[in-house]
């Protein structure tokens, strides 16, 4: 029984943690949509006739768009960091440091040098001979099993890294549109002086919600070897 509690508690996470990014797509393209372009009603499909089952099903897919659009996000910028890091030929300057930690591996080198991942590994070899060759994900899956009811507080942290970050590429994907609209013929998005503030407020937020995230992810992580 307990067994199938806790897989229908990360069923649960699971589908939130799509639904929600999603659903705040629909909303926020909904929001800053031109609707002099877009005649919602007859938009594909007659959407009055399925209500909010339909809205619900939407909203799902398009979080795997937003979690694909998020993985892609992160794979260019860290191959950004590791560009501008390669030409400057491993300068120690505030603008290097400022770049790393804002690579998403940071955490995980630093990690890997503190006295906590170290105890974790020397308590561990005895059963686990190897686990000095194994990923952190790796060890971390095997301290979880030993201490499963940690688990609430681990998904806690990772759903709201995950929302910081999602919402983080939401932004960034709206901005991106209007930088293409000011820059070619298209009107996609509204451009009246008042989105134009919101604009700049998302543009804002973006690394305010990288900050999030990065506060965030590390502590998740770090839990099962915090309770050995």
């Amino acid at each position: 029984m307990e067994k199938v509690m806790e897989s229908l508690k990360e069923f649960i996470w699971d589908i939130i943690g799509y639904l929600i990014p999603g659903a705040f797509l629909l909303i926020v393209f909904n929001f800053c949509l031109d609707k002099r372009e877009f005649e919602y009603e007859s938009f594909l499909i007659d959407w009055t006739t399925f209500g909010t089952s339909l809205v619900v099903i939407v909203s799902y897919v398009l979080g795997y768009i937003v979690y694909s659009f998020t993985k892609f996000k992160i794979y260019l910028q860290d191959k950004l960091i590791n560009f501008i890091v390669y030409l400057n030929f491993g300068k120690n300057n505030f603008v290097i440091k400022f770049l790393k930690k804002r690579h998403s591996e940071d955490w995980k080198v630093n990690f890997k040098n503190s006295k906590l991942y170290e105890a974790a590994i020397n308590k561990l070899k005895n059963d686990y001979p190897m686990i000095d060759k194994m990923e952190i994900n790796e060890v971390r899956n095997i301290l979880m099993t030993k201490n499963p009811t940690q688990s609430e507080i681990i998904y806690t942290f990772m759903f709201r890294s995950s929302i910081f970050d999602h919402v983080s590429t939401i932004f960034i994907l709206v901005l991106f549109i209007y930088i293409l609209q000011l820059l070619t013929p298209i009107e996609i998005l509204k451009d009246n002086i008042q989105y134009k503030y919101i604009y700049i407020i998302m543009l804002i937020s973006v690394p305010l919600l990288g900050n999030s995230k990065r506060f965030f992810f590390p502590k998740a992580m770090r839990i099962p070897f915090s309770n050995l």
